[in-house]
Parts: structure tokens; sequence; C-alpha cells
């Protein structure tokens, strides 16, 4: 009998862009009017808020704010998508090698499954994917 196989998402089947994310939210500090180090240090401290309760324009107004900016909804929603397009980068960056293997091992007949503490910009990105229906 097949066993079923779980999998990280970040430095398991992608990268972790961990640079790139502290860059990205440092360029959208500019774009919300706050100071760049601020607001990757805020984005650090406030990673289990960012995993379970906001969502991306949630986390930029939250930070923006408790950092002294005021942010209008434009600013925030471009902040928003380029913190977005990071996400689609590092979703789209799986290799093909890394996508064989999943398959192959579905082929095996494993049920394959993702536990991510990925946040909700990069959550909601991701594509369904059916469930089994097969006991």
């Amino acid at each position: 009998m097949s066993r079923p196989v779980i999998f990280d998402l970040f430095h398991t089947l992608v990268h972790g862009a961990d640079e790139e994310r502290d860059r990205v939210v440092g360029e959208m500090a500019v774009m919300v009017g706050v100071a760049p180090a601020a607001l990757v240090a805020a984005y650090h401290a406030t990673w289990r808020d960012r995993l379970v309760r906001w969502d991306v324009e949630e986390t930029v107004r939250n930070l923006a704010g408790r950092l002294g900016g005021t942010p209008t909804d434009d600013q925030v929603e471009r902040a928003g998508e380029h913190r977005r397009a990071l996400g689609r980068r590092v979703l789209d960056s799986v290799s093909t090698a890394t996508l064989d293997v999943l398959d192959a091992l579905r082929d095996d007949g494993h049920r394959l499954a993702l536990i991510s503490n990925a946040t909700s910009d990069t959550a909601e990105l991701a594509d369904p994917t059916p469930t089994s229906t097969s006991g």
C-alpha cells in the first residue's frame, strides 16, 4: 500500500526567496511612505498575524499605520500587488525536476499533501488542486 507523502513549500518545493522578500518589502515601504528597514523589521515581527489574521492589504495598512504612515487605498493596492508578484515568481520557480518527482510519486499511487507557513499573499495564488475522492 502506498503511503502519503507530505511536503513543505518553502526550501523544499520552491526556494524561500528570503533576501528577495526583504527587498520587495523595502520597495513596498517606499510605495506607502514609510522607512524600508522599519517595514522589513515589522514584517518579520508580525509573521504570525500575517499567517492567520491579515491579508496582504491589511498587512500593508496595519504596518504602515504602526510606522506613522497614512497610505492611500491606491498605494496599499499597489504595494499588495508588488508582494503578490513575488509570490507568483516564487511559485512559478518550481523546477521541472521537482514536478517530475511529484508526478512519479502520484503515478505510483502516493497521495501528496502540502503543509506550509505561507502567508495569505502566497496562499491565495496557489492553484486549487482537486482532492482524491477515494478512501
